[in-house]
């Protein structure tokens, strides 16, 4: 019988699509090891649905509730329904009650948290991909749990893998701009501005990814479109090929997410900037490793000061060059399978002592 996994998330333009990206990572790496996958969800963009359901994961709808014990009764109901062995939760909703509801259905259950959003966890694995992640933050844990911690551990998706991070070129010409999948307009706006100038001084092709209504996602039919074709601006709402972009970005402009493991990757110095609590400690910690200049709380940062930040970097060609080397020794891409290999072995040493 092949192991049956279930994840449990969340998405939409409220949370975010963090979550839901690292979890399409594990499962994706999960079925290609010969496993039977299931997300269970009750908040998802149809998008999102798509790429799980083209990976070959069925998706699960569960009732929308702010009821969180209801919330956990059902998704317990549902896992003892697939026949689960193992249940991987990610996302802050999903206290240390819901936890140990959960506990109560006897399978193996993991959490990926990049907040430590618990006083105390009831899981057998804990996920954290943080730059600044240790296992000392985590003192209040299960017996016999199991703590993997750092950017060893970064979810990247198998299509990542199969791209070559390649030099980066200088001077740079393609840009990414994002403050994250969610509404944010007048940070986007005040981003906008800044790349407005930019662009009066530098040769550059920008991609600017910023939901909202009425903006056409970038079309992906023809087997090798290119993202940067244009000189100038384009703004996109979401991007489904997030790895063809990456790994073809010389300079990004981002918020402290998970977006930033990716970008570890393909060795792309950037401006970072947060908005909300659970990045500051990214956005720190890549600028204290050499990845990125940190601007702080992007509300509190003008526009002029964005754009003279960026010119700075773009200027300083033996920078530039530091920071591809700092960020490409941080990430390896094999973080996934890693924790997938950690999951397969800490369940079959529960079976062998059955």
């Amino acid at each position: 019988m092949p192991l049956t996994v279930v994840f449990r998330t969340d998405a939409n333009e409220q949370i975010g699509y963090g979550h839901a990206i690292r979890c399409l990572a594990l499962a994706d790496e999960f079925r290609r090891q010969g496993a039977s996958v299931h997300l269970l969800t009750a908040s998802f963009s149809d998008q999102l649905i798509e790429q799980f359901v083209s990976r070959g994961i069925s998706v699960h709808q569960l009732t929308p509730s702010d009821n969180r014990e209801s919330d956990a009764q059902e998704t317990a109901t549902m896992a003892k329904r697939l026949q689960a062995d193992a249940m991987i939760l990610d996302g802050y909703q999903f206290s240390s009650e819901y936890q140990l509801t959960l506990r109560k259905s006897e399978l193996f259950l993991g959490c990926v948290d990049d907040y430590q959003s618990c006083p105390a966890y009831h899981t057998d694995l804990i996920i954290n991909p943080n730059l600044s992640a240790s296992d000392s933050q985590y003192a209040d844990i299960a017996p016999k749990s199991t703590v993997l911690c750092g950017s060893r551990y970064a979810m990247l998706r198998y299509e990542f893998l199969s791209q070559t991070p390649l030099p980066q070129q200088r001077p740079c010409r393609n840009v990414l701009v994002a403050a994250g999948f969610t509404r944010q307009d007048a940070i986007n706006e005040k981003l906008v501005s800044a790349i407005e100038n930019l662009l009066g001084k530098y040769n550059l092709s920008v991609i600017h990814i910023w939901p909202g209504e009425g903006v056409t996602p970038f079309e992906s039919h023809s087997s090798t479109p290119s993202f940067f074709d244009h000189t100038g601006y384009r703004r996109v709402p979401f991007v489904d090929r997030m790895a063809d972009l990456l790994s073809s970005t010389h300079f990004a402009i981002v918020a402290g997410g998970s977006i930033n493991l990716e970008l570890c990757y393909f060795g792309v110095p950037r401006v970072c900037f947060h908005f909300a609590e659970n990045q500051i400690a990214i956005c720190h910690a890549l600028q204290s490793r050499g990845c990125a200049e940190n601007l702080g709380e992007i509300r509190a940062t003008t526009a002029r000061t964005i754009e003279e930040t960026a010119a700075r970097l773009l200027d300083d060609n033996d920078r530039l060059e530091t920071m591809e080397k700092n960020n490409r020794e941080l990430v390896d891409g094999l973080g996934t399978r890693r924790i997938v290999t950690e999951v397969f072995h800490r369940l079959n040493a529960v079976e062998d002592c059955a």
